[in-house]
């Protein structure tokens, strides 16, 4: 069950009004840093959103969602491959290897690696642009 999820930019809350209009359900407005999860989750969906937190940030923001996941849940995460952290075109974007990426859920209390995958961007003009895609698992 979705209750409720964090938009990842302070800019959003116009984003936040329509997700909670589109899907009937409440829709908080937070940094990933502040936002609590409140409840017990099947899964939690990070498709190119975790890859704006500096990567410093990223073992408390992914242990802190990991423990709100049901045993059994599922969490994806998207990077564009890669070992950039920092400012690119006015916006943070932590990029991952896959090294920097086990090493990273090794230090994760209760997650495991199911599947890596490596995928060419699927948007015009951005083939050449790769993402690391990972499902993980709670134990």
């Amino acid at each position: 069950d979705l209750h409720s999820f964090p938009t990842r930019r302070s800019s959003d809350l116009p984003g936040s009004k329509a997700a909670s209009e589109l899907t009937g359900l409440p829709v908080t407005h937070a940094f990933f840093a502040d936002y609590e999860p409140a409840g017990v989750y099947d899964g939690v969906w990070a498709c190119s959103s975790l890859l704006h937190v500096p990567a410093a940030e990223l073992p408390v923001i992914i242990s802190k969602y990991a423990a709100a996941l049901k045993p059994g849940g599922v969490f994806y995460l998207s990077f564009k491959l890669g070992d950039h952290d920092g400012m690119r075109n006015g916006r943070w974007f932590t990029d991952m290897t896959e090294g920097f990426f086990r090493s990273l859920i090794d230090g994760v209390d209760g997650l495991t690696i199911d599947r890596i995958d490596v995928t060419s961007d699927v948007r015009p003009n951005r083939a050449d642009e790769k993402w690391l895609n990972a499902w993980c698992r709670r134990g």
